[in-house]
Formats: structure tokens, sequence, C-alpha cells
């Protein structure tokens, strides 16, 4: 599952919304296992295709069929940023920090993630960025930029 999932983002990433779409919603309608968190990854990646397709009516809906605040801190940070609460998921991100193994969240993720295409435009972004990073988004994105350009150079 993991591996479809990683399939619906890059679609995400690359603007295929229907099709990304598609992925998200196939684990739900065919008879397949999946664990809690697996469920709720799809669910927030599915509401956050149809919110970047326009249809926030229909993310919300999938949204709201959730108690997200009894979570772990990345399914809120999800929820937070759909619904445009930044200064929320900016509060979550300091709480989640620069990221370890139990968070499953690390600086790299900030640069990349869709559902983050909207919160990243924002100075509340910015800010926590800074607060957890020491640094500011631009700057080390063009840093990890040039980290995997040289890393992929020296594998070459």
């Amino acid at each position: 599952m993991t591996t479809l999932n990683n399939i619906g983002i890059e679609l995400v990433a690359d603007n295929e919304l229907d099709l990304s779409l598609r992925v998200f919603e196939f684990p739900f309608k065919i008879p397949v296992k999946m664990d809690e968190v697996t469920r709720l990854l799809f669910l927030i990646n599915q509401a956050m295709t149809h919110k970047w397709m326009g249809q926030v009516k229909k993310c919300n809906d999938i949204l709201e069929k959730t108690d997200w605040s009894v979570l772990a801190d990345k399914f809120q940070f999800g929820h937070a940023v759909l619904y445009d609460n930044f200064d929320d998921a900016a509060d979550i991100m300091r709480r989640i920090g620069a990221g370890d193994k139990k968070s499953h969240i690390q600086q790299h993720d900030y640069h990349g993630w869709p559902i983050l295409r909207e919160f990243r435009k924002s100075e509340q972004f910015a800010t926590a960025y800074r607060d957890v990073f020491g640094e500011d988004y631009q700057e080390i994105s063009t840093a990890l930029a040039n980290s995997v350009d040289a890393e992929e150079d020296e594998d070459t």
C-alpha cells in the first residue's frame, strides 16, 4: 500500500489530479485489509486531492468523518493545513520539531509534500520553519537542491 500511496503523491505533484484521486480511492473499493495509519493516509490524500481540484466541500466531507484531534501530530498537521488553519499548522510543526523516527516528518518532507502547497506560501510556515530548523525555508531549499545534485553527480 505504501507504493500505491507514493504513486498517488507523485501524481499530485505532477498535477495529475484525476488519476491521483483514483489511486487514493482504489483501496476502499477492493477487499483489502489496511491498518489504521494507512487508511488515514489514503483519506487525507483523497481530501487533499479534492481540495487541489477545487472540490473543497468534498475535501471537508472527508475530513469531517474522522476525529483528527486524537491522532498523531502528522495527521493533525495535515488536517490543519487542509482547513487552511495555518496558525494551528505552524504550532503543530513546532511541536513535531526537526523530525525524528517517531514523527516520520523530516526536514526534506516540508519541501516536497503536495499537501503543503499553500501552507508553504504563508508567513506562518516561514516563521515555523525558521523556528524549527534555524534557517529560512528558501535558503535550505537551495542548499538541499544543491546537495541532491552533488550526490547524483557522485553516483554517476
